[in-house]
């Protein structure tokens, strides 16, 4: 960082003044506009810069002189579709139709559980989408690495420790995945 403001845009929207990237510790960072005090960004957006995408945590204002618009941000390291899925049961078990068309989205997937048992590895995972999230329970989640996940359950939210415009604490969307090893083979 060379302490020039740099240029950042909206993931999937438009562009935004010009910024000062300050990393923090590892995927971590705080973001700031100088001289501008707008609402320009909302806690749960995601941000371009630097080639990255960021999931914005909090946002408040920085008084003073110049002032300005103080973010931490959190580097994505997921993306992927969510595709509508419908279960039908039958004599034999239940059926998954999947929609064709899937939703993107990019967030942050962090492990919560793991486990083995007679060679089987079992996964949970948290993750925590950028804008809206468009999935349900039972949704199959794509990410571009190949691997598929289900969604378990309703959206949750959690509660991040930057602040917002009005001083209150920012939540965002939590969805928690399971990994799906349908149709996978065991190597030996």
């Amino acid at each position: 960082m060379d302490g020039r403001p740099e240029s950042c845009a909206i993931y999937g929207g438009a562009a935004l003044p010009k910024a000062l990237l300050a990393p923090g510790d590892v995927g971590y960072a705080d973001i700031y506009w100088r001289g501008i005090q707008a609402e320009i960004i909302q806690p749960g957006q995601a941000l371009v810069m630097r080639g990255q995408n960021w999931l914005i945590e909090g946002v408040a204002l920085w008084l003073g002189s110049p002032g300005g618009i103080h973010a931490k941000v959190r580097e994505c390291d997921c993306e992927g579709s969510v595709f509508s899925r419908t279960s039908t049961a039958t004599a034999f078990g239940v059926t998954h139709a999947t929609a064709e068309q899937g939703t993107p989205f990019v967030g942050v997937l962090g492990i919560a559980l793991s486990d083995e048992k007679g060679g089987i590895v079992s996964s949970l995972a948290d993750l925590t989408p950028a804008g809206h999230w468009a999935g349900a329970a039972g949704d199959l989640i794509v990410l571009s690495d190949g691997s598929r996940w289900e969604q378990q359950g309703d959206v949750t939210e959690r509660t991040t420790a930057g602040g917002t415009w009005a001083g209150r604490k920012s939540r965002l969307p939590v969805v928690r995945v399971r990994r799906i090893r349908d149709g996978a083979a065991l190597v030996q």
